[in-house]
């Protein structure tokens, strides 16, 4: 058992909560049960897992560790002011894990061939969907959005350079585990989504307050037969879309507003998008 604050692992454990201490190491911090239990169930590479045992909940408890350690993880106890230490929560659930981060490449993103949108789906294939978050600055934004698009079939994720990191503790935490469901390729620059979107026949399309209004009960028009691969642009808190990768957008689109509200939370605006995209009729 680790019963000092000024354990090495410790110290180890805590730079993690700084992206500095992250690219050190090539490893992040995971909390919670469920976090950890995610992880478990992506086959994530858990090298240590940090546990309180005062704080060990039954149902987590037996199958939980087990899981781990065939997994080839290494369990620690620790005391709770050690895990106290080591968690970026003022009340900790009673365990931690470190896990090597995912190298994810272009090649991880290339689309599945089945288009978005087929001609009688009542549910469209979100599987050759690219979501491009730029410049996303709160990282519980970005775990919300992780978290709608794979609850909405999202599989592949693209940041742009100045998004914040999706290894920041909250970012994971926030994501409720689907980080770990996802191909999230960071550091992109709009160069670099440009000629990706174009090598591989992406409709990009961007979301813009100036955008054309989505009929959120009619569908989509189109304009054009099939959709074929989408790409779907979402911005800067504040600022929206980068005005260099609004200029490669075939399409902006908005969401209807009412009573004078002129925006929406980036992940909320998420939601909304690709449930549209999944379950919206679409019109030729």
């Amino acid at each position: 058992m680790i019963t000092s604050v000024h354990n090495e692992q410790v110290k180890r454990v805590c730079s993690l909560q700084s992206s500095k201490g992250r690219e050190k190491h090539d490893a992040f911090l995971l909390e919670g049960w469920h976090v950890l239990s995610e992880a478990l169930k992506w086959r994530v590479p858990l090298s240590q897992i940090y546990i309180d045992p005062q704080k060990v909940d039954r149902a987590h408890g037996s199958a939980f560790v087990c899981s781990a350690i065939e997994r080839g993880a290494e369990l620690i106890e620790v005391t709770e002011p050690v895990l106290r230490k080591m968690s970026s929560t003022g009340e900790p659930q009673g365990v931690v894990g470190v896990a090597r981060r995912v190298s994810v490449s272009w090649d991880d993103l290339i689309p599945d061939p089945t288009p978005i949108v087929s001609s009688s789906a009542a549910v469209q294939s979100m599987d050759s969907l690219l979501l491009i978050l730029d410049r996303i600055q709160d990282p519980g934004n970005l775990g919300g959005i992780l978290r709608v698009a794979l609850a909405a079939g999202v599989r592949r994720i693209c940041l742009t350079s100045g998004t914040v990191d999706p290894y920041n503790p909250k970012a994971v935490r926030s994501s409720m585990g689907a980080l770990f469901g996802l191909a999230v390729f960071r550091e992109a620059t709009p160069q670099a989504v440009a000629a990706h979107c174009q090598r591989y026949g992406y409709v990009v399309a961007a979301a813009s307050a100036e955008g054309e209004p989505l009929d959120l009960k009619s569908g989509l028009s189109l304009n054009r037969p099939s959709m074929g691969r989408l790409a779907l642009i979402l911005g800067n808190e504040g600022d929206g879309v980068a005005p260099c990768l609004l200029e490669q957008a075939d399409r902006r689109w908005s969401i209807p507003m009412e009573n004078g509200v002129e925006s929406l939370n980036v992940a909320v605006a998420a939601g909304i998008l690709l449930y549209t995209l999944k379950y919206g009729r679409y019109e030729a």
